[in-house]
């Protein structure tokens, strides 16, 4: 496989003026004559040698402005350069009639086929999974399956960074069944690339017979001594009319137990589990293998679940009936974790029912004031939630209800919200809702696992809103409408968590999206996340860090999102930022702008993690702050082992190149595009360059000066 070179040709050149050349000639005969005409008179041998040594230094003199340059020309072959990718992830087992996938891979590489064809070819040859690694192709027997996922463009990406870059790349072969399922698709990551991509296709488009857990989780979070929820999703392929049993662990105890008969795809399980005790437990779902199984590695799934003490106590307080106090109050008593009180404002100076104002409510967690009216606060009412809020109640405040707001009339509560106000009229005109670029990433408005686009721009537009002067710092805006303009903003105060809603009629989303395009479950379930957000302890230092999600399968990718502030609270870019996992394992955290970081970790064991997040700036700690996540046994390889021929036909023909089965091979290598190509180099030798022709001039100078001497001559 080596390229074939051979010297062809070699030449003399100048680079400085040619004229000089014929200055030579006249000085070689002045020095002739001259030495003819010394005294004492010399002659014969020594007369020539002396006359030579002059010559020549002279020459070598003139040689040196001449700037001589000695060129050598190599003419010959080189053999095209091909990067060879072989899928070693664990969908690439598989085994069909008795042979797996990357054994049939092997075989076609140790063929006398192959190696007779890539005989003339430079082939560079990598094995990839999840990550990528070089390997040699005389040790190809000994490749084996491996890693937790498969990534074809990252692969491709990396393995040809590591080569140096695209450079006289002829092609990239590629032997895989096409089963991606980690980072950007492949052709989006490949888009562009002038390299052709031939692919050799293994594997069946067929699931095999197997039992698989999709997905475990629990509804909401848990409390002691009350039924908590865990659904879980079975699949199976191969096994209708049998009967399979699923175990629930927490940990070595077994709690419960479903039996069921398969029917084929996917089917619903449930357990319902009642905590005796608080705290983060991590469940574990275990389904009873059935003989001739794909894999037992996908039968288990952890379930992570958060068990409360009680119930989250929430206070809501309104300055009148109102179509948004039914609709929350409606929204709110649906979900059984909320214990929600209520009053709601009768005149100046009384409430409906009992309760005479505020003050006379039992504390809770959140407070949630649906309008606002002074006058019927006490100012050691007042003092009550503002000394509350500082000590971690989180406070929901709707601006106005149903056309009053309490906007256009200011009072000290402003400084509890994240935004300052002004005495502005209510905006009245429909004001669509969408997210804010910033807010994607909090809790109450980032997109779930698999869905796709904005809920909110699907939901009937308000009648307006209340504009602001501006926000506080530390705050987000998590909605606004489609100019811009902030409509939900979050923010702290103390050590409690803040959420203001800058409209009124939002029970108009619910009741126009019923029945239509919109989901109305996208503002019920708003209010109620909300509430939770707000009960949660406020992280009220200058780091703040989450992940998407808390559990995640075996090869899936981890995201890690932080925000850092200044000592004013406001979001600060520049920092150094890094992720610690309890591995020792250390993440350096991207700067994505507005005091926002990320980082993603890829490649994790199963296992329960820990981690902590630190900022420094200048050297100096600024702040950290910690969080854990749960890596579940069960690789997302296993979700899907079916192969994608269909994914490496359009990457070949988006790349300029082909995609057939393994077994048409040789239709393949065929009509592959790699040529020899004939190539010439240069090598140039600036004689004139360097010590050596001066040390030679003075040399001859010096060896007529001794002869000229040892003549009698000076």
């Amino acid at each position: 496989m080596n390229d074939l070179f051979s010297v062809s040709n070699f030449s003399l050149e100048f680079d400085g003026n040619d004229l000089l050349l014929f200055i030579i000639p006249p000085f070689v005969g002045l020095t002739y004559v001259v030495y003819s005409r010394t005294y004492p008179e010399v002659r014969g041998k020594w007369f020539w040698i002396l006359v030579g040594l002059r010559s020549i230094a002279f020459s070598l003199i003139i040689a040196l402005l001449l700037e001589p340059v000695l060129a050598f020309w190599n003419r010959g072959v080189k053999n095209p350069r091909l990067l060879l990718m072989v899928d070693t992830s664990p969908s690439m087992g598989v085994a069909t009639g008795g042979q797996t996938r990357l054994e049939r891979v092997k075989k076609f590489l140790l063929s006398d086929y192959w190696l007779e064809n890539v005989s003339r070819v430079d082939v560079k040859s990598w094995a990839f999974s999840h990550d990528v690694y070089a390997v040699n192709l005389d040790t190809v027997e000994a490749l084996k399956t491996g890693g937790l996922a498969t990534n074809i463009g990252g692969a491709v990406e990396e393995a040809t960074r590591k080569q140096g870059g695209v450079g006289d790349l002829q092609g990239i072969l590629l032997l895989s069944d096409g089963a991606h399922n980690l980072g950007r698709g492949p052709i989006e990551t490949l888009a562009g690339s002038d390299v052709p991509i031939y692919s050799l296709a293994v594997g069946e488009g067929e699931m095999p017979a197997d039992l698989q857990l999709l997905q475990a989780k629990a509804l909401g979070d848990g409390y002691v001594g009350r039924d908590l929820v865990l659904n879980a999703t079975l699949n199976s392929q191969g096994y209708d009319g049998k009967r399979a049993v699923v175990r629930l662990y927490d940990g070595p105890r077994e709690i419960d137990q479903r039996s069921l008969v398969l029917l084929g795809g996917e089917q619903k399980i449930q357990f319902t589990i009642r905590p005796d005790a608080p705290g983060p437990f991590t469940y574990r779902l275990f389904l009873d293998p059935q003989p001739g199984e794909l894999t037992r590695d996908n039968n288990e799934a952890l379930v992570f679940a958060r068990i409360l003490r009680e119930r989250i106590r929430v206070a809501l307080v309104a300055s009148r009936p109102s179509n948004d106090l039914a609709f929350l109050r409606r929204s709110l008593a649906a979900d059984s974790t909320l214990n929600v009180d209520v009053i709601v404002q009768k005149s100046a100076q009384s409430f409906y029912g009992e309760v005479g104002d505020y003050t006379a409510m039992r504390p809770s967690d959140v407070l949630v004031l649906l309008g606002y009216d002074e006058d019927a606060w006490s100012q050691s009412a007042f003092e009550l939630v503002r000394e509350r809020v500082r000590n971690g109640m989180g406070l929901l405040f709707v601006v106005g209800t149903d056309g009053t707001g309490w906007w256009q009339d200011p009072s000290g509560i402003d400084e509890l919200l994240p935004i300052e106000g002004r005495r502005s009229p209510f905006v009245e005109r429909p004001t669509a809702l969408r997210r804010n670029s910033q807010g994607t990433g909090h809790p109450l408005v980032r997109s779930s696992i698999g869905q796709r686009g904005d809920p909110w721009s699907d939901l009937p537009p308000l009648t307006g809103y209340f504009p602001f002067s501006q926000q506080r710092q530390g705050s987000l805006v998590l909605l606004e409408n489609q100019r811009g303009v902030p409509v939900v903003v979050s923010g702290v105060y103390g050590n409690g968590k803040t959420l203001a809603a800058l409209s009124h009629s939002f029970w108009r989303l619910d009741l126009f999206s019923s029945g239509s395009a919109g989901n109305p479950q996208t503002i019920r379930q708003f209010w109620r996340n909300g509430v939770r957000w707000l009960a949660t302890s406020s992280s009220v230092g200058r780091v703040r860090i989450s992940t998407d999600r808390v559990v995640y399968r075996a090869g899936d990718s981890v995201l890690f999102t932080a925000q850092v502030f200044n000592e004013l609270l406001q979001p600060q870019e520049g920092y150094a930022v890094a992720v610690e996992l309890d591995n020792g394992h250390i993440i350096s955290m991207r700067d994505v702008g507005d005091g926002s970081y990320q980082a993603t970790y890829t490649g994790a064991p199963a296992g329960e993690y820990s981690y902590s997040v630190t900022a420094e700036f200048d050297g100096s700690l600024v702040g950290q702050e910690t969080g854990r996540f749960v890596v579940d046994k069960y690789s997302v390889e296993w979700t899907d082992v079916r192969a994608n021929s269909m994914l490496l036909s359009e990457l070949a023909r988006e790349s300029g190149g082909a995609s057939l089965s393994i077994d048409d091979a040789d239709q393949l290598i065929r009509d592959w595009k790699l040529r020899q190509t004939v190539v010439e180099q240069r090598w140039d030798i600036r004689l004139g360059s360097g010590w050596e022709p001066l040390f030679f001039i003075a040399i001859f100078l010096a060896a007529e000066w001794l002869i000229r001497k040892r003549l009698g001559m000076l």
